[in-house]
């Protein structure tokens, strides 16, 4: 598996290091349809942190829905009605916070999420990589991402 850090200037200018309670979730084998420190997919990253760090409980996202890592128009059709309903409110690029999820199109569907950990900066997984924190304003994921969603309870 691959664990690196991209750090790439961005768009958004001068980003704000990642806090350090980012580094205990780098490094998580990804595993389609889980959650947890020992194995996780994208959605059980996002349910995980803002958990723990947030005390937000998001509802799980209904991995039964789909056989693993097929059903890919399923699995997007999920993170565009989850994105676009309550409690997320989409918010601008440029103001995200840390908590906010970032909505990303993977091989032209909406199949991927992540969350922000600082301004320029998101923790993801996906097949292939072990969760890492990446420029999400760099050359590599900024014209993959469709939306920035924050809870309503990250308002107060």
């Amino acid at each position: 598996m691959v664990n690196s850090v991209y750090t790439s200037p961005g768009i958004l200018g001068m980003a704000i290091d990642p806090p350090a309670w980012v580094d205990k979730y780098i490094g998580i084998p990804f595993v389609d349809r889980a959650g947890s420190h020992t194995e996780s997919d994208c959605w059980g990253l996002l349910e995980m942190v803002l958990a723990e760090q947030f005390g937000i409980q998001l509802p799980s996202y209904p991995r039964y829905a789909y056989e693993e890592g097929k059903d890919r128009k399923k699995i997007s059709d999920y993170m565009f009605q989850m994105a676009n309903k309550h409690p997320w409110k989409e918010v601008h690029i440029s103001n995200c916070q840390p908590g906010d999820a970032l909505l990303i199109r993977m091989g032209g569907l909406k199949t991927h999420v992540s969350v922000v950990v600082s301004q320029g900066w998101m923790l993801h997984t996906e097949k292939g990589i072990d969760s890492v924190r990446e420029r999400y304003d760099g050359a590599i994921w900024k014209h993959r991402v469709l939306g920035a969603y924050r809870h309503v309870d990250l308002f107060k």
